[in-house]
């Protein structure tokens, strides 16, 4: 990873200092907080100035703040197409607070990403995932002008609704542990149903840690006319009785199809 001057990079720098024995690497892809001593098919460990990736993912991100801010303030932040702020199996089962690397986007120009995902679990053994905290996302969409598939695993804060024209797809979860904390606010999935996605076609928020009180109920704007009109696929948990039975009925009206069915992936 060099820079126009033929001299390493900030991210590349920080790279080396966090270790390059906690990277692996392949034709594609960047994992960064992968135990390098394992034998992990189709990847290697990570050489100094290895070039940029189509796909970066910080597998301990609780603990990677700097290194977020680093990669989107260097030359490879530039050309990824793929992002991912989460953990792995490998993270220890506490302390899965991921503010501080989600907001490290704040100051981020990502012009090629297309796919992000916040707060997800890297299966790299298959089983179960944990998520933790996200935090405020609301910067995330003007970082990335060019989102299609945007994913948020685990609690999160939307502050005020938003506008993003290329958005596909939104896809909320929470784990089944307890992992997760406390529900979303009231607040923020008003500012989240409320937005301007023009072009979403698929939003599905699974916000349910299991045997969960529904607490939630749904803003007046999201049934306006015109309103999210390209949506094809929808649905939202934990709402009150009253909420899920208008839920119901307006994708009835609307023909809309459930995007929890299997034939429906997550973004990523």
């Amino acid at each position: 990873m060099l820079a126009c001057d033929g001299t390493s990079t900030r991210f590349a720098k920080a790279l080396e200092q966090y270790g390059l024995d906690k990277c692996l690497i392949n034709e594609t892809t960047l994992w960064i907080g992968a135990d390098g001593s394992r034998d992990w098919p189709n990847f290697r460990r990570v050489p100094p100035n290895p070039g940029p990736r189509r796909q970066v993912e910080f597998l301990a991100a609780p603990h990677q703040a700097d290194l977020v801010a680093a990669f989107v303030a260097s030359p490879e932040a530039l050309v990824v197409e793929e992002l991912l702020i989460g953990t792995s199996p490998e993270f220890p089962t506490a302390g899965f607070d991921m503010t501080a690397a989600v907001a490290a986007l704040e100051a981020a120009h990502l012009p090629s990403l297309t796919t992000l995902d916040l707060g997800d679990m890297q299966n790299l053994y298959g089983g179960f995932r944990l998520f933790g905290t996200v935090g405020e996302i609301g910067h995330v969409f003007a970082a990335a002008p060019c989102l299609r598939h945007l994913g948020v695993f685990g609690h999160f804060a939307l502050a005020t609704p938003v506008r993003h024209d290329t958005l596909e797809t939104l896809f909320t979860e929470f784990d089944d542990f307890g992992i997760t904390g406390e529900p979303i606010s009231q607040a923020t999935l008003d500012h989240l149903v409320t937005s301007s996605f023009p072009r979403l076609s698929t939003l599905h928020l699974d916000m349910d840690e299991g045997g969960g009180d529904e607490t939630l109920t749904l803003p007046e704007p999201f049934f306006s006319p015109g309103h999210l009109s390209r949506l094809e696929r929808l649905d939202i948990d934990r709402l009150v009785p009253e909420a899920k039975a208008r839920l119901d009925a307006y994708r009835r009206a609307r023909r809309l199809m459930d995007p929890s069915l299997p034939s429906v992936p997550a973004p990523r």
